[in-house]
Parts: structure tokens; sequence; C-alpha cells
């Protein structure tokens, strides 16, 4: 399980690759908790139950596991998965 934080900026987190910045690692192969702060953010956990949570901004979350807890946060955010 990593604890991923992003930045008050426009990130991306997602397996493979994150902003920089972005404290805590990259999504691996499930149970992550990833906070995405400010910014129109980018964020996908990959597989397995991720806890994601947006913070401010427009973000687009991806649901890629089974018994994920999604929270999109402040702003106009698109959740799809």
């Amino acid at each position: 399980m990593a604890i991923i934080t992003g930045t008050t900026l426009a990130d991306t987190i997602r397996p493979g690759t994150t902003s920089s910045g972005v404290a805590g690692g990259i999504p691996g192969s499930g149970n992550d908790q990833i906070n995405g702060f400010g910014g129109n953010d980018l964020l996908d956990g990959g597989g397995g139950a991720n806890s994601i949570n947006g913070g401010d901004g427009n973000d687009t979350i991806f649901a890629s596991g089974a018994g994920e807890t999604l929270d999109g946060g402040t702003g106009i955010n698109t959740v799809s998965g």
C-alpha cells in the first residue's frame, strides 16, 4: 500500500507515471491511497481496492479496480471505470 500525495498543480498519477513533485511513488497493484489536492488532476490507482480523493479542481478519476472508494472533491469531476 502506497500513500501518494499530489501537489497544488495539475497532476497525473497513474500506474507507470506520476507528475514531478508527487510524493509517495506510483500506484501499484492496489490498496493505495491517492490524494490529488489542487489542480485539474488525472488520477488512476490501477487494479485493486484504492482510495482516491481528487481534492480541489476539475479532476478525471479512473476506477480501475473493484471495491474502490472515490471522492472527486470540489469542482466539476469526471469519474469512469
